[in-house]
């Protein structure tokens, strides 16, 4: 049953103007693009006809979930509005489906090549994520990323570039980033979390839990805990960042409904060590909001509002509203500006991953903060300048999400 009908069968205020109808019948469109079901709509079938076409294509697109929505449309013989919707959604589905395709076909001869080189990888993200579609096809990625074991950057530049990939920018200590027009973009992992602590030491730990991919000898996958963490650190961080997109939480939901009997009681000490078991609780709560018909509590309530303003990605003004509502100073001009110096001078934790030397040496961190401060100016000053501008993020923004990350787990439960 929908969460909009669920609700208010379970006695909450609940109209079109507090949810709307676009949003309820493309997660119900979404739920059976996943399952590869048809679409349950009886409940909407009176008021289809004022169905706004463009709002739910704008909402597939800004979500990315163009594809799966598609392709829980009827060809033939369908209601008219949702015939009208199909219609709608074609000219975006074309280029979507094109680079899924060629994503699929490159990525897998990738993997091959890696397997033929002898290079240790772990296919992660989206990729992963899609064999729990009905049809992994429909689950598009916006880029391939793979972990690898021993980075040996002359071997894996001598791989790609035999492919005809070329390097996008310089090797991070994070990544190294190909590039194959029309549509590849693969994002080579050296590490996978910024994070120091308990985060950086499960992530020393996730080659010891993963095994081979059938009969290959260098394909990994992650343990399905490993896996679900992983994701939910992706989501974590990009919440953070001011985004929670319908299509993470249509991940969430897919990979515990395919998954019961996770080693639930390991899983929720590596989230309690993270800090993430709240946030976790509350994303998956939100999940079976959207696809399973759970009533809608007041944290969810808050989040699903947010989630259909939000988007698959963020934009910089998301980003600076997440970054300034994370610090501790209360007023906006003192917590803009906290969020400025948290920018250009990362954690000694955070630090560490990019300059390995401050392991042994800490005392550098000062000339660490001035050396990344000028190679990020030399690179592209204007751009970088703009970054640390927060002077168009208000009071009111702020505001707003702090009542976000507490509805979230981010921050604790506090009166304004």
């Amino acid at each position: 049953m929908n969460w909009y009908h669920n609700n208010l069968s379970a006695g909450r205020s609940c109209n079109d103007k507090m949810i709307p109808l676009e949003a309820s019948v493309l997660i119900a469109l979404l739920k059976a693009g996943i399952l590869g079901e048809k679409p349950e709509l009886k409940q909407f079938e009176d008021r289809l006809n004022s169905l706004d076409i463009q709002a739910v294509r704008a909402l597939a697109v800004r979500h990315d979930v163009v594809l799966t929505v598609y392709m829980a449309l009827p060809r033939e013989n369908g209601e008219q509005t949702l015939q009208r919707l199909r219609a709608a959604l074609r000219q975006d589905f074309a280029p979507t489906f094109a680079k899924t395709v060629n994503q699929d076909l490159e990525g897998r001869a990738l993997l091959e090549a890696f397997e033929q080189a002898s290079i240790d990888c772990i296919p992660l993200k989206g990729w992963g994520l899609r064999r729990y579609y009905a049809d992994p096809m429909s689950r598009s990625m916006a880029d391939l990323d793979i972990l690898v074991r021993e980075f040996h950057q002359q071997q894996i530049r001598d791989v790609m570039e035999k492919l005809g990939y070329t390097q996008d920018q310089a090797l991070t200590w994070r990544e190294a980033v190909y590039r194959k027009d029309p549509y590849l973009h693969v994002e080579l992992h050296r590490r996978i979390a910024e994070d120091d602590g308990s985060v950086r030491a499960w992530e020393e730990n996730i080659w010891n839990n993963a095994s081979r991919e059938g009969d290959m000898q260098h394909l990994f996958c992650l343990s399905d805990e490993d896996f679900y963490l992983l994701h939910l650190l992706h989501m974590h961080k990009d919440f953070r960042n001011g985004v929670l997109g319908f299509r993470r939480l249509a991940d969430t939901w897919i990979f515990r409904k395919k998954h019961p009997k996770l080693d639930e009681e390991s899983l929720h000490e590596a989230l309690r060590k993270m800090g993430l078991e709240v946030f976790a609780q509350r994303m998956e709560t939100l999940s079976q909001v959207c696809f399973e018909g759970k009533p809608l509590d007041p944290d969810s309530e808050i989040l699903l509002r947010f989630s259909m303003k939000s988007s698959v990605c963020g934009e910089e003004k998301c980003f600076k509203m997440g970054n300034a509502a994370l610090q501790q100073e209360r007023g906006s001009g003192a917590a803009k500006m906290r969020a400025v110096l948290n920018l250009a001078f990362p954690s000694l934790g955070r630090m560490k991953a990019r300059f390995p030397l401050l392991e042994k040496w800490p005392v550098l961190l000062p000339f660490c903060w001035i050396f990344r401060i000028m190679r990020q100016l030399v690179r592209s000053p204007a751009e970088q300048i703009e970054n640390l501008n927060y002077t168009e993020i208000s009071e009111e923004e702020i505001r707003e999400m702090r009542r976000v990350f507490r509805a979230g787990g981010v921050l604790p439960e506090e009166k304004e």
